[in-house]
């Protein structure tokens, strides 16, 4: 539908050559609930589906390279993401086997019931977006599978959970729609499917503005006679609109923390990298 469009839409602006599968048939589409999962039912059997969406991957690689292919999906899209992460090189992914696939608001069962991935089998990453109205004993089942698939593998998986929305969270002009949440989950999976295309790439931070300078310092505050020392970074020559605090790990602050916190403030932060050890009081060990 209009929906799947503007996402393949949007991929293209992103540099994606951008396919909108249909499974479905010319001019099968649906207008109302009972028609749609009329539909999927009964093109959801494996030997049906499995080889349409293999035509879709045959008719994407005529457009983009084989090994810099990634997948999307939403509602019984996302099922779909999760067999071709479950069987690379075959049935749906038989030619082509993704880098990564994003699920939202998925349903997660395999076409044939009972074919699950084995261990070390799964080569693809995955990021999953759920939301917290659907069905969590399905995510969980899911999850347990992939942990198992990716044992043994350097393949990368992630699970988002958002609290307080409903199924079909990402459509604009439904009324379930949560635009925060819609924004972060594809603005997170752009950045997943950039560190599973292109994994020697740096991070979002690192490849900051380089005209951006930044001053840093140590910086002195107390609770009584408690003296702790921060550290406090900013960017020069523009007035920090947003504050951010970084919280140091176990060892207490050290230059992993004060390298964060210059990071941010090149975004536009002023950060602080605070203490609660107390000045001078740091661990090597």
């Amino acid at each position: 539908g209009e929906y799947e469009k503007m996402r393949a839409e949007e991929m293209a602006k992103q540099g994606y050559a951008a396919l909108a599968l249909d499974v479905y048939g010319k001019g099968n589409r649906c207008s109302d609930f009972q028609c749609a999962m009329g539909t999927m039912q009964t093109n959801s059997e494996a030997s049906l589906i499995r080889p349409r969406i293999a035509a879709a991957l045959a008719v994407l690689k005529h457009h983009a390279p084989e090994d810099k292919l990634v997948g999307m999906g939403y509602c019984f899209g996302g099922r779909m993401m999760m067999e071709l992460a479950r069987f690379p090189g075959k049935g749906a992914s038989e030619g082509a086997t993704l880098q990564a696939v994003a699920s939202f608001h998925g349903s997660y069962s395999p076409f044939a019931d009972g074919e699950t991935a084995a261990a070390g089998t799964i080569v693809t990453d995955v990021q999953i977006h759920h939301a917290s109205g659907d069905d969590h004993a399905g995510l969980r089942t899911i999850e347990d599978e992939i942990i198992l698939g990716v044992t043994g593998t350097d393949t990368v998986w992630e699970s988002a959970h958002y609290w307080e929305t409903a199924h079909g969270w990402t459509e604009p002009g439904a009324d379930v729609y949560s635009a925060r949440e819609a924004n972060e989950s594809h603005a997170s999976m752009l950045a997943f499917f950039t560190h599973s295309l292109e994994p020697a790439m740096p991070s979002c931070m690192a490849a900051t503005d380089s005209d951006v300078t930044v001053v840093a310092s140590a910086v002195e505050y107390s609770v009584g006679d408690f003296v702790m020392e921060g550290w406090l970074a900013k960017p020069i020559g523009m007035a920090p609109t947003k504050g951010v605090l970084v919280a140091h790990q176990w060892m207490g602050l050290g230059e992993y923390e004060k390298m964060r916190a210059e990071e941010m403030a090149k975004q536009g932060y002023a950060a602080l990298a605070l203490d609660v050890y107390g000045k001078g009081n740091r661990c090597s060990d």
